[in-house]
């Protein structure tokens, strides 16, 4: 340490010999950028105009010595308090970071300066409005907490510098540290900050109030209206969605003040909005109804022109496993040129994804998120828009002016989008103008950042001190996706991706699915016989449908002395009912059972509701298979969504795979990650993923039960049998 402090003595030395009698309006200079009201390129300006064109390295050196030495001190056991430097964030007063790992202080400054240009990786400030330059200590501008231990200790030592001393001691540091926190946290209570979560599922939307620390607080949800006019045609509203999302943000804001909802966050399903160039609702059925212009995520009424687009073999489907679905935007876009030409794809200005619809209509911004265009639109963050693509399926007229119908302007999920909420967004919220938006998510991969970085040491996973990499979030609601990262591209056949940047940035996504699995199971259970029946003893006894039904598979089992999965033996189901989304990628797969009896009671409905719950978890176990065959190395399993919120099914997934499931502290986990983004739109976080470590905890740990593993490698088997003897009766009943 002393030897560092010796180079600051030398470049402070070799800095105030260059300047001579300036060097009072280069310490005001430092002084200033510290304290956020100049920017560094205006810094580094003055500093030139002090300083001889040879010696201008002399800045540079001062620079890099005096920030080296703030992180040294603090990466020694005495200076790890409350107030460390992290990447730009601090952790909250009085709350110390636990168990973080120490790095040497070589490691902190390599990942912080290139040879080339040492300072161009350094904390960032934002420029502030000069004026009143003697302030009082405040909150940090960049983070709204108290200045972290390195920030702290730099203003010292350039408070220093101008009375003339040499050097700050580290008890001097540390003492200024405490007497800091303790005059914050005297007297009243500190101010919360909340942030606003919204999540636009396919048949509600929800809003929740989230603290810094992930709690949700309060919660509201509101049904939306789904019209299906004709068969495989799914239709909603945006305005009715916009009406939804403005009155549950309102309902969970109420107990608190506007200027503490620090930032709003949007995720929604995958549906296409049309909008005319009056930003109004476009018809997109034959029927007309202006109001009725969203394509839903699972209308599937463009599965002719999803094949079509597979059969170009364009490279771009390389990025969507191969295969491109009808679940994606070109196809249902194909479909509206084909079928509604001199109508809405007449009358279309802006073709949306939902999530940035939503970012839209908060901030009249139209810049996209990467998570939306990447994973849907068959946009490259690093090669842009494809145009040859565009061309190839016969949609060239969406290139037109810098392809404005599609997008021009993208953004990481998380980032700030435009100015904040507009003045009559903010009305119709009821938050502040101006208020931080985060750029949105789809919803299945706001789940992903509610749960696939919590913290997990202590609850003895296999994903402990592994990288993020080795883990794998599954959101199961209506649908399920099952979200891999990488740190580098893994094609992953009949899974899409790999997307960069489209949940984590800089990270690379794969994603798999099932077209339905909340919804098949509610298909299977209320379309049997012995519905009304399970209706009656549910309401009877005070229970959900299916809490009764796992207690009465359980009795089933009680009755036999056998494992209850075992039940289901001689039952098997394919639950492609929906068509396959991964790994087969094939959409005309459809469902089937083998094993039905004659009888239709209680005990056959409850043992197909087991079966399907068994097929559901042994094609996540197929999806895993194809993701481990292409390189990735998964660990554990985090949940999140309705379904996580069933005891058997999590259980059995566990079985089936054989790995441990983690579920999260907060059970709704897609809000959280929705309101992740507005944490770091707000700045209250540096990055997604100190976000996620902080906003996300983990509830449960569910382990499998190995005595189980041959009997589900057996049903495994009969499993995968199932989809090739369907395969086999096409091509029969085809010949």
């Amino acid at each position: 340490m002393a030897a560092h402090a010796s180079e600051l003595e030398i470049a402070k030395k070799n800095l105030t010999e260059a300047i001579g009698d300036n060097v009072k309006h280069y310490w005001a200079n430092l002084k200033l950028w510290f304290k956020q009201k100049i920017s560094k390129e205006e810094f580094d300006i003055e500093a030139r105009r002090l300083l001889a064109q040879d010696n201008v390295h002399v800045h540079n050196d001062f620079l890099l010595a005096i920030l080296t030495r703030c992180q040294i001190i603090i990466s020694t056991p005495e200076g790890a308090g409350s107030l460390q430097w992290a990447g730009g964030s601090a952790s909250k007063p009085g709350k110390p970071a636990k168990g973080k790992k120490k790095f040497s202080s070589r490691q902190k400054f390599d990942h912080r300066f290139q040879p080339q240009n040492p300072l161009s990786a350094a904390q960032p400030f934002s420029p502030r409005e000069a004026g009143g330059e003697e302030d009082e200590l405040k909150l940090s501008a960049h983070t709204l907490l108290l200045p972290t231990r390195g920030q702290l200790e730099a203003r010292m030592m350039v408070t220093a510098f101008e009375l003339g001393l040499d050097n700050v001691m580290e008890d001097a540091v540390s003492t200024m540290i405490h007497a800091v926190e303790v005059f914050y946290m005297a007297g009243s209570d500190p101010v919360e900050w909340y942030y606003v979560g919204v999540d636009v599922g396919t048949a509600s939307v929800r809003a929740a109030l989230v603290t810094r620390e992930g709690q949700v607080k309060t919660t509201a949800e509101e049904m939306v209206t789904i019209w299906k006019p004709h068969s495989d045609h799914y239709v909603q509203s945006s305005t009715d969605i916009w009406a939804k999302c403005c009155s549950t943000v309102r309902k969970v804001t109420q107990g608190v003040q506007r200027n503490q909802v620090r930032g709003v966050g949007f995720d929604a399903t995958c549906s296409l909005v049309v909008l005319d160039q009056n930003f109004q609702p476009v018809a997109v059925n034959q029927d007309g109804e202006a109001e009725r212009n969203v394509v839903m995520w699972m209308d599937h009424r463009a599965a002719e022109q999803a094949a079509r687009i597979t059969s170009t073999g364009h490279r771009v489907l390389s990025r969507v496993g191969g295969v491109m679905s009808p679940e994606m935007q070109p196809p249902k876009l194909l479909w509206l040129k084909e079928n509604l030409r001199e109508t809405c794809w007449r009358d279309a200005a802006l073709f949306l994804d939902l999530p940035d619809f939503l970012s839209w209509k908060a901030t009249a911004s139209l810049a996209r998120s990467l998570c939306t265009l990447v994973c849907k639109w068959t946009y490259c963050p690093t090669e842009k828009w494809d145009t040859s693509f565009w061309t190839a399926i016969g949609l060239e007229d969406l290139l037109e002016n810098n392809h404005s119908k599609i997008g021009s302007v993208t953004c990481c999920p998380g980032s700030p989008v435009g100015e904040g909420l507009t003045k009559e967004a903010a009305a119709e919220l009821g938050l502040d103008t101006g208020t931080a938006v985060g750029a949105s998510l789809i919803d299945a991969h706001a789940g992903g950042l509610g749960v696939i970085g919590a913290d997990v040491r202590g609850f003895s996973l296999p994903c402990e001190d592994q990288p993020i990499t080795s883990r794998m979030a599954m959101i199961c609601g209506t649908s399920s996706c099952h979200m891999a990262i990488s740190q580098g591209p893994l094609f992953v056949p009949g899974v899409w991706g790999p997307y960069l940047s489209a949940m984590v940035p800089e990270l690379w996504l794969n994603e798999g699915g099932q077209s339905a699995t909340g919804r098949l199971i509610d298909h299977v259970v209320k379309g049997h016989v012995a519905y009304p029946q399970l209706q009656e003893q549910a309401v009877k006894g005070g229970e959900h449908i299916y809490s009764y039904l796992n207690r009465h598979l359980s009795s089933m089992a009680k009755d036999l002395g056998a494992p209850l999965e075992l039940l289901a033996s001689s039952l098997h189901v394919w639950p492609d009912f929906h068509g396959n989304r991964s790994p087969l990628a094939d959409p005309t797969l459809r469902g089937a059972v083998v094993g039905l009896p004659l009888s239709q009671t209680l005990d056959d409905l409850a043992l197909l509701y087991l079966a399907t719950v068994q097929a559901l978890a042994l094609g996540t176990q197929h999806i895993l298979e194809a993701m481990t065959q292409a390189g990735h190395y998964i660990t554990t399993l985090f949940l999140c969504g309705g379904l996580s919120k069933n005891p058997l099914y999590v259980q059995i997934h566990a079985n089936a795979t054989g790995l441990p499931l983690v579920l999260p502290a907060q059970t709704e986990a897609v809000l959280v990650g929705a309101a992740v983004l507005g944490a770091c739109a707000s700045h209250d976080y540096s990055s997604i993923l100190e976000a996620m470590e902080k906003m996300s905890k983990v509830g449960k740990v569910v382990q499998p039960d190995h005595e189980l593993w041959s009997f589900y490698r057996k049903k495994h088997s009969v499993f995968l049998r199932l989809h090739v003897h369907q395969r086999e009766y096409m091509a029969l009943m085809n010949d």
